[in-house]
């Protein structure tokens, strides 16, 4: 699984960056100890790191200002030379929206330049490591691909759309939370988004009845679910 493999990235990485006099130091056992200990400390860097480097990008969403942190505004270089490049308008930025018996908050919700209106949910991540000759080429690899991504962009279209906002498309903005390297536009299909907002409507109603949870719904969002689970049958040969 993606979390079995962060995890053994994290043991390698405590490992190989221990010196040599350091493993001699070492019986077996208390070596391994201490590998597991500083793959803790190296993950949680990591996500300090991450975390900062978000932060940074919806702060420069906000108000155009830069992180005082030089190792962020190092890592933020290719996410800004993508917005000057591709930003025309910002409308939301960390905004909470309201869906049918959720909520969530938007990182991004702006007119790109290509026309569109596009809801971006920008991503830090660490690269992969570069397999391809291209890839060697840079010095890079790409970024993972998790279906949770699509999954919450697909819920977050649907709380904008509520609000009358005409949704051109959605995307994530994967910025390298380890080195200033191109970032990616990873851009999602309709019928993708679809097919993980049927999901995600099927999740909200198990989660409601799960727990006693009926608010009152209004009947264009019944007819919108009835609507949506009859594209799921119809797209998909599902079997009533």
């Amino acid at each position: 699984s993606h979390l079995v493999t962060w995890m053994k990235e994290q043991v390698a990485m405590a490992a190989v960056s221990m010196p040599k006099d350091e493993w001699l130091s070492f019986e077996p056992d208390a070596l391994a100890r201490k590998i597991l200990l500083d793959a803790d400390e190296y993950s949680e860097r990591a996500r300090v790191r991450g975390g900062l480097l978000h932060d940074a990008m919806e702060q420069y969403a906000v108000d155009g200002s830069l992180p005082e942190n030089p190792e962020t505004l190092n890592l933020m270089g290719p996410a800004l030379d993508w917005w000057d490049s591709n930003v025309e308008k910002v409308y939301y930025t960390e905004e909470t929206f309201v869906g049918d018996g959720y909520a969530g908050r938007v990182d991004l919700v702006a007119l790109l330049k290509n026309g569109k209106i596009y809801i971006v949910d920008f991503k830090t991540r660490k690269r992969g490591n570069p397999t391809t000759k291209a890839e060697k080429a840079i010095g890079c690899g790409k970024f993972g691909k998790y279906i949770e991504d699509v999954y919450q962009l697909a819920a977050y279209r649907g709380a904008v759309n509520a609000e009358g906002i005409g949704v051109g498309g959605c995307a994530n903005l994967l910025i390298d939370s380890s080195n200033p390297t191109p970032v990616e536009f990873r851009e999602y299909g309709w019928k993708e988004l679809d097919r993980m907002y049927c999901a995600w409507c099927f999740k909200v109603a198990d989660w409601s009845l799960s727990k006693d949870y009926r608010p009152d719904v209004p009947e264009e969002s019944v007819g919108l679910v009835s609507e949506l689970i009859g594209m799921a049958y119809d797209r998909y040969d599902l079997v009533a």
